[in-house]
């Protein structure tokens, strides 16, 4: 007895043939001795920082995790945010500067460190409301203050009102802003932060385009994270081809 199996009838790809064969890119192993070569440059820079400069050892390790290339530096980051954890009260308990106060803060709640949410109160005023002015560091500050309010836990009341305020007041400052680059900010941390975090090598494409444009940015660190999205490129490719066959 003949039976009559039914056939399916699948869409062609998508994709065509285009990950059948991977062609290796002759700038591969240029890029890949360059990140090497930039990691060490880098690796030095931090262990540089933690001895004479707490601000510039913040801004590298946040720019490095920002940027997707923390991976690569896990042992000096962790050694990092211990000499901040061991500075931190005596170092902030003067400092009226809320971008520094939370970024350190949400680095090193990020890393599992139990900092007080204490350290923030003196960032309010006579009301109970947080200070704020219009300037682009203010913002900026506030933006900060912003992001480390979502690692609040249960019974933090400051943070749960700094999360409101903080967002209130970067969603109306956010059209008057005239600098494009803290406006992309502002505009991308709330977009995340209302739809969950973004993919993470996403988020690292996006804030690489957005690091460029600040006039501090860090050439060595802009470097290695470009080199390094385009290997991870690479490799996904490889991988693709390999699965395609």
């Amino acid at each position: 007895m003949n039976t009559s199996r039914p056939l399916a009838n699948f869409a062609p790809s998508v994709w065509g043939n285009r990950f059948l064969l991977y062609i290796p890119d002759a700038r591969e192993a240029c890029q890949e001795q360059l990140v090497e070569e930039l990691k060490e440059e880098m690796r030095r820079e931090l262990k540089e920082a933690s001895n004479i400069d707490y601000m510039r050892q913040l801004r590298m390790v946040d720019s490095i995790q920002r940027l997707g290339i923390a991976y690569h530096f896990e042992e000096e980051i962790d050694q990092s945010l211990q000499d901040v954890f061991e500075k931190f009260d005596d170092y902030f308990k003067d400092k009226d500067d809320m971008y520094t106060t939370a970024l350190s803060f949400r680095l090193l709640r990020q890393h599992g460190y139990g900092v007080s949410c204490k350290i923030l109160d003196k960032f309010k005023d006579v009301k109970g409301d947080f200070k704020v002015s219009n300037t682009d560091e203010e913002v900026m500050g506030m933006l900060e203050f912003y992001e480390a309010t979502h690692l609040r836990i249960h019974g933090e009341d400051i943070l749960d009102h700094g999360f409101v305020f903080s967002r209130n007041y970067l969603e109306s400052v956010l059209p008057r802003l005239t600098n494009p680059v803290t406006a992309e900010r502002v505009h991308h941390a709330l977009t995340q932060y209302s739809n969950r975090r973004g993919l993470p090598r996403l988020e690292a494409r996006h804030y690489i385009s957005v690091y460029e444009q600040y006039a501090s940015h860090h050439e060595g660190l802009l470097r290695l994270a470009k080199f390094d999205f385009n290997l991870l490129q690479y490799l996904q490719k490889r991988e693709l081809a390999e699965l395609y066959r």
